[in-house]
């Protein structure tokens, strides 16, 4: 159809010809492409169209992620081989302006041929593998480093050593390196990344058998950095109340106890993304530190860590939050309410409270959250007998686990009656 449509017949000479013209805009062709699977677009979009061709070779995100069951398995298996025999056929040049390549699959192992096809992309910024890598091998980065100079970006799963991470420093333009579930146990190596900006080392559980957190006080430039899963004591924290620029910091999950929030909230007062959830023994004291001491927070995930109606009256004195989670936590009817009445609730654009009693109140006050777009209401007992308010300006609402049948949700959702 696009190829009929940018057609039109001019005069040469004596003779009509047809003239292709590019008929759609790029950003309107752009977003075509991305509700396509990288197979569509490799295989088909771009045969088609030169401006498709174009645009998927300088601005489309090459995914490629298939389920955990054996049926996924094997149609994945199908389709990342024709996407290196396509490779193998044509020498790659599609691969040349490639920008973000994202490998999700514990099952894949490649082979040095597929290596060779990463190290073709020489305009990769983005390099996400979330692949079975039983040993990460040397030879693997450095073969990428040699290849890919201008890599910003690398989330990397599964075995990450110490000795790996010594390779990152051949990378010249890294500045976000993210390697959940490494084995590292010491960060005296990614402290000599000085340019990163952004990293995520949660998992990495081996890291208190060494020096601790004590070699991140050298990353001056670090604005991002993930703890998640790692269980410190609240002394070994200080360290990174030395950074001057870090705005997100992630300790979710790691047992924290309110003296460690203590440490961290009264030296990052100029925190902007704070993740402490699930931690369950922090509850409304913790809400206090966040609520007296970090004015600037635009997000807060304070979910599952025991929080009671007192903490959210402390929550609800911020002024600047755009995002808050905060599920799972001992909060009713009345502290939905404060939240929607809060400094901050004209500015609310995500809100989570998954598992909480949610009753008609409830949802007259969130209904007038204007610029509420994003609404968790997971496991909130809604049913027929409170379906009062429906939200007309959200985006994104999830009901699951509700006593909701198909009318009654499509009452709740009807977004387009204003």
């Amino acid at each position: 159809m696009k190829r009929k449509l940018e057609k039109k017949q001019v005069l040469v000479g004596k003779k009509i010809k047809m003239k292709s013209i590019e008929l759609f805009p790029d950003d309107i062709c752009y977003e075509i492409l991305k509700y396509l699977n990288f197979q569509q677009v490799l295989l088909n979009a771009c045969k088609i169209s030169k401006q498709f061709y174009r645009i998927s070779t300088t601005r489309y995100e090459f995914t490629i992620k298939s389920e955990e069951t054996a049926d996924d398995w094997f149609k994945y298996k199908s389709i990342w081989t024709k996407f290196v025999k396509y490779c193998e056929k044509h020498h790659c040049p599609y691969l040349k302006n490639v920008r973000t390549l994202i490998i999700i699959d514990v099952l894949l192992v490649l082979d040095d041929d597929e290596w060779e096809i990463v190290c073709a992309m020489k305009e990769l910024r983005e390099l996400r593998l979330e692949i079975f890598i039983k040993t990460l091998e040397n030879k693997q980065i450095q073969m990428l480093a040699k290849h890919l100079t201008k890599l910003e970006k690398i989330i990397l799963g599964g075995n990450v050593s110490d000795e790996n991470v010594q390779q990152f420093q051949l990378f010249p333009n890294l500045t976000s390196l993210k390697i959940p579930q490494g084995h590292i146990t010491n960060l005296k190596n990614i402290a000599k990344l000085e340019k990163l900006t952004e990293l995520d080392i949660g998992e990495c559980c081996d890291i208190v058998l060494d020096d601790g957190l004590s070699p991140l006080a050298l990353m001056k430039n670090l604005t991002s950095l993930s703890l998640s899963k790692i269980v410190f004591a609240p002394e070994e924290y200080k360290p990174i109340t030395q950074l001057p620029r870090l705005v997100s910091l992630d300790v979710s999950s790691s047992d924290n106890t309110v003296e460690s929030i203590k440490i961290l909230t009264s030296s990052l007062k100029q925190l902007t993304i704070f993740n402490i959830s699930n931690n369950f023994l922090i509850g409304d004291e913790a809400a206090r530190l966040i609520g007296e001491s970090l004015k600037q927070l635009t997000f807060l995930n304070i979910s599952n860590t025991n929080l009671q109606p007192q903490g959210v009256k402390y929550i609800c004195e911020l002024t600047e939050l755009r995002h808050l989670e905060m599920g799972e936590n001992q909060i009713f009817d009345q502290e939905v309410v404060f939240i929607c009445k809060s400094k901050f609730s004209s500015k609310l654009t995500n809100l989570d409270l998954k598992n909480t009693r949610i009753s008609k109140e409830c949802l007259k006050s969130l209904s007038t959250l204007d610029n509420l777009q994003y609404l968790n209401l997971m496991f909130t007992e809604i049913d027929k007998s409170n379906i009062t308010f429906p939200f007309k300006k959200l985006r994104f609402l999830t009901l699951k686990e509700n006593n909701l049948d198909g009318d009654e949700l499509e009452e709740l959702t009807n977004f387009n009656q204003q």
